[in-house]
């Protein structure tokens, strides 16, 4: 796909709609033609919003997940918390997106020199 537009989006979307269930849990045994709709939300909570509004508005659940120590945003900042209030008043579910390289090295023998 060399055109990832708002609208070459909105267009996958309604193909992966026609195709598949958008399943809401995550669920150990799924079933045929369900599908977990996910977004990493590592650069633009804002921009993350106005996907999350274009999967509403055609009646499609997905999972955005969100970094608390990330580069390019702050969770914490009101503005920031407000755009993933509004996801979340979507329908759609928040979770953690957890980056281990934030958390240190996970090299024991470099720490053990």
């Amino acid at each position: 796909m060399n055109d990832f537009t708002e609208n070459a989006y909105l267009s996958l979307l309604q193909k992966a709609k026609d195709r598949f269930k958008f399943i809401e849990t995550v669920t150990i045994a799924s079933k045929e033609n369900e599908v977990l709709w996910r977004h990493d939300i590592d650069v633009s909570p804002y921009q993350a919003q106005k996907i999350a509004q274009m999967e509403a508005d055609i009646g499609v659940h997905a999972f955005y997940f969100v970094l608390l120590s990330g580069s390019f945003y702050n969770v914490f900042e009101p503005h920031v918390l407000e755009s993933l209030r509004e996801i979340k008043k979507l329908g759609h579910t928040l979770g953690l997106h957890f980056d281990p390289n934030s958390a240190g090295s996970t090299d024991h023998a470099s720490r053990n020199r």
